[in-house]
């Protein structure tokens, strides 16, 4: 699924909410920090074959493991 952050991204720090721009909302599932400086970045959100889903900044090379909240 691709979507797009809304607004301003700093990254993420232990359990950070992710708003997309279509109004699914994810957290972040494990404790790991990245500071960035971003506006409205493309997402990529897969789904591994254990169910569990991971979300990555498009063009940074960075992810994080998510769960979907609303």
């Amino acid at each position: 699924m691709r979507s797009r952050i809304a607004g301003e991204f700093e990254g993420w720090s232990g359990a950070t909410r992710f708003e997309l721009e279509n109004g699914q909302v994810w957290q972040q599932r494990y404790q790991t920090t990245w500071r960035t400086s971003l506006e409205n970045p493309e997402v990529v959100i897969t789904r591994h074959f254990l169910g569990l889903h991971r979300m990555e900044v498009v063009g940074t090379g960075q992810s994080v493991p998510v769960r979907r909240i609303k």
